[in-house]
C-alpha cells in the first residue's frame, strides 16, 4: 500500500515537473485576466464629510466628557432611521449605518461625519440627512447642549476606485488548478510509454534491464 502511494506521488510529481511551463503559462494568463477584471469591475465610490462643533467655546474642556456619548448618538440606529425617513426610504437605515463613519478630532469638540456612496448625489443626500438627524437627536437627549454645523458638506469630488484583490487571488488559484487538471487529463489520455515506471504500471512486471539508444555519428 505504501509503495503504491509512493509510486502515485512520484508519478504526479513527474507529471507536474514535465508540464511546469504549461502550469506557469496558464496560471499567468489567468492571473492577468483576473487583474484586468478587477480593474474593470472596480466600483467608483465617492465620499464627503461634514464637521459639527459641539458645545460652547467656554466649555470645550467639559465637552471631552461627552465625546463618546455624542459619537454613539451619531452611530445610533435612531439617527440612521431618521435619516432614512428624511430620504423617503430611498436608502435603508442599515445601509446608512454601513456607509457613515464618525470620529471626533483629537483634543477638540469637533465631530466629523463621513459618508461613502457609489453616487455623488446619494453621498451628499445621506450626509445631510445624517447630520440633520444627529443634531435633532442630540438636542432631544441634551436640550441644553449646543450642536451646530461648522463646515457644510459639499458635493463629493474625490473618487476612490476600488481594486478587488479577491478576484485576482481567485483567478490565480483557478489557473493553477486548471493547469494541473489539464496535465493530469493529458497524461491519462496519453498511452505511450515514457519511463520504466510506465512499463511496470501497464504490464505489472518489473524491469530487469534497458537498452540504451545511441546515435551513430
Amino acid at each position: 500500500m505504501d509503495s503504491e502511494m509512493t509510486f502515485d506521488m512520484r508519478k504526479y510529481k513527474n507529471i507536474i515537473k514535465r508540464g511546469k511551463w504549461i502550469i506557469i503559462i496558464i496560471t499567468l494568463i489567468s492571473t492577468i485576466a483576473g487583474v484586468k477584471l478587477s480593474f474593470n469591475s472596480g466600483i467608483d465610490t465617492y465620499f464627503t464629510n461634514e464637521a459639527i462643533i459641539i458645545g460652547k467655546e467656554d466649555d470645550a474642556t467639559n465637552n471631552q466628557n461627552l465625546i463618546k456619548t455624542y459619537i454613539e448618538i451619531a452611530k445610533s440606529n435612531s439617527v440612521a432611521e431618521k435619516a432614512s425617513a428624511k430620504l423617503n426610504g430611498a436608502v435603508s437605515s442599515r445601509d446608512i449605518e454601513n456607509s457613515t463613519m464618525t470620529k471626533m478630532q483629537l483634543n477638540t469638540s469637533i465631530l466629523t461625519l463621513t459618508t461613502i456612496a457609489t453616487n455623488k448625489k446619494q453621498a451628499l443626500d445621506i450626509i445631510n440627512a445624517v447630520s440633520d438627524s444627529f443634531i435633532e437627536e442630540s438636542q432631544r437627549l441634551y436640550p441644553n447642549g449646543k450642536v451646530q454645523i461648522m463646515d457644510q458638506a459639499k458635493e463629493p469630488q474625490i473618487v476612490v476606485s476600488t481594486f478587488s484583490i479577491r478576484n485576482t487571488g481567485i483567478s490565480f488559484l483557478m489557473g493553477l488548478m486548471a493547469s494541473i487538471i489539464i496535465l493530469i487529463a493529458m497524461d491519462f489520455m496519453d498511452t505511450t510509454v515514457k519511463s520504466e515506471d510506465d512499463i511496470g504500471e501497464e504490464l505489472g512486471l518489473p524491469v530487469i534491464g534497458n537498452i540504451q539508444k545511441y546515435k551513430i555519428k
